[in-house]
């Protein structure tokens, strides 16, 4: 009888830590909810008119725009042959997916 009434106990304990969980994870929902919706409000300011120029003045606030020097691209070599397993392997790094 009493390893039965421990058993009962621990349930009604885990059950309980359960409850608290659930409603944890519901007070993160309703906030998450809240954020998202204030969120939404605060980016409804830079919705773009599809038939506005492509140019568009720029604001009187911002101020002028200074240009970046000409970058050049950087001179990729090949890759020399290594040796795995005895083997002559051509490992490039830019053929490499992420799976």
């Amino acid at each position: 009888m009493e390893q039965v009434n421990q058993t009962i106990v621990q349930m009604d304990e885990t059950t309980q830590q359960n409850a608290a969980l659930v409603e944890e994870a519901s007070a993160a929902a309703r906030a998450m909810e809240e954020q998202a919706a204030a969120l939404s409000q605060e980016i409804a300011v830079f919705r773009i008119d599809a038939q506005a120029p492509a140019a568009a003045a720029p604001a009187a606030s911002a101020p002028p725009a200074v240009p970046l020097p000409a970058r050049k691209a950087p001179v990729r070599t090949a890759t020399p042959p290594r040796m795995v397993d005895n083997t002559a392997t051509i490992i490039n790094e830019a053929d490499w997916a992420e799976f």
